[in-house]
């Protein structure tokens, strides 16, 4: 049976004010407090990785592990990004970092594939439109985890670059929430978190897509946040025992 497929379409944001999900708000900055410097990122997501592989070894197909680590592209640009001029200047060297190769802005078709009638085809190409989006998005002030997860929401959907959308979008979480005053770095690993509710994800945008169901889209993805929070948490804790470990054998 050939594969069909079917155009996502994004919906406006409802007229009403969106949840602004405090006790994740409140959780994420919890687990910020957990690190002393935003130094202290660096590796996390291979960390929380690795957690999750041995948690759920069936649960994973794809590999963060052996992608380029986020964090210090990241770090680099901690100051400006989430800020209308980090989507308008040097964007296209910040993805290409994130993917470890030349990033390209697309200008073609792009799909996720499906079983049966599961397929998408993401929004016409339209770079300008998408920055455009990002940026009015910023200037609404919106609280940070519903700014987060409204930008999210237009990169997945616009797909502006060949490659690397999912790292951007997580990217921009990133920055919504440093604006917020929510993380002093990359501090949740939501790279492998992501990855490893892909499903929920999907459903919750083919729901935003059909019915525009802000409301379930919003609080799916609140919950993979607080999630992402929960295995930052586990990885500060294992690293601390394996510095004990190194410790008490090399005394």
């Amino acid at each position: 049976m050939a594969q069909r497929y079917r155009r996502l379409a994004l919906p406006p944001l409802p007229d009403d004010s969106l949840s602004s999900l405090p006790e994740t708000a409140a959780r994420i900055r919890g687990t910020a407090h957990a690190f002393g410097s935003p130094l202290a990122c660096f590796g996390l997501e291979q960390t929380v990785q690795a957690l999750i592989e041995e948690r759920w070894p069936d649960r994973i197909t794809r590999k963060p592990f052996y992608r380029p680590t986020p964090e210090p592209a990241l770090l680099g640009c901690w100051d400006a990004i989430g800020t209308a001029s980090f989507v308008g200047e040097n964007l296209l060297d910040f993805v290409s970092v994130i993917r470890g190769a030349d990033a390209e802005i697309r200008t073609g078709e792009i799909c996720a594939g499906g079983d049966g009638d599961n397929g998408v085809l993401f929004e016409k190409a339209d770079f300008a439109r998408w920055a455009d989006r990002v940026k009015s998005l910023y200037a609404l002030a919106l609280p940070p985890v519903t700014e987060a997860i409204a930008i999210y929401a237009h990169t997945v959907f616009a797909h502006p670059f060949r490659d690397g959308n999912g790292r951007l979008a997580r990217a921009l979480i990133y920055g919504s929430l440093r604006r917020g005053g929510l993380v002093p770095g990359p501090c949740l690993g939501l790279g492998p978190t992501f990855d490893l509710c892909r499903r929920p994800l999907a459903l919750a945008t083919l729901a935003l897509s059909k019915r525009a169901d802000w409301p379930r889209y919003v609080q799916t993805l609140g919950k993979v946040l607080n999630l992402c929070a929960a295995n930052a948490d586990q990885a500060v804790a294992a690293r601390s025992r394996k510095t004990c470990e190194i410790a008490e054998y090399a005394a």
